[in-house]
């Protein structure tokens, strides 16, 4: 939907640019090494291959399988028993129980995404579908590793902390937004229209992009 596609927007930057601000100020300044690339500006035919290259297969055979998998788990969470324990779980609950089952999951934000759509669908509120959105990219063990050894163990738990906490937060402020105007998300984003012919085409260009890129890897 609409709705949740702009606040996610919105919630990804805030978060990103508060948890920059908080971390940053505790590591120390460090010079940076500037490179001169103007002098390295390949033709332009290059320039178009490397970015087809990138654009259709490298980030493609990175994400595709599990864009698929978060598909088919999204398609799994059907209208039936995880439906009634959400529903009775309060949303608070909800936002901080996604936010922390995101945080052993490896999972890109491509494929988190029609996994949280599948999670609104059997019952969850949308702030806790964006905390999951939110801290589930971001808070993952390769994440630790690569704060760990570039500045310490202390930084790395901190900058866990802030994300998780700012998810709950935008979360719990999404819920209050969204009850305020009466979104209803599972109802919305859940009706069956007939797709037209752009949309049509390019679901089956997709296809085969996803098709050639399991077969290449």
């Amino acid at each position: 939907g609409v709705e949740l596609t702009i606040t996610r927007l919105i919630a990804a930057a805030l978060v990103a640019l508060l948890a920059g601000w908080i971390v940053g100020r505790m590591i120390p300044v460090q010079k940076a090494n500037f490179v001169d690339v103007t002098a390295q500006k390949a033709p332009l035919r290059e320039r178009l291959r490397s970015a087809y290259d990138f654009g259709l297969r490298e980030v493609l055979d990175e994400t595709g399988p599990w864009i698929l998998v978060g598909l088919a788990i999204a398609a799994l969470l059907s209208q039936g028993g995880l439906t009634g324990a959400l529903l009775d779980m309060p949303d608070i609950a909800q936002v901080m129980l996604f936010a922390l089952i995101s945080l052993p999951l490896y999972v890109c934000a491509s494929g988190a995404t029609p996994l949280a759509a599948g999670l609104i669908f059997a019952g969850a509120s949308p702030g806790a579908a964006l905390a999951f959105l939110l801290a589930g990219p971001a808070t993952n063990v390769t994440t630790f590793g690569v704060l760990s050894s570039l500045h310490n163990k202390r930084i790395a738990t901190l900058f866990g902390l802030v994300v998780i906490g700012l998810a709950i937060l935008t979360g719990l402020v999404t819920n209050l937004v969204f009850d305020q105007l009466a979104i209803d998300l599972s109802t919305s984003t859940h009706a069956h229209e007939e797709p037209n012919l752009v949309q049509t085409i390019c679901a089956l260009i997709l296809c085969a992009l996803f098709i050639v890129s399991l077969l290449r890897t």
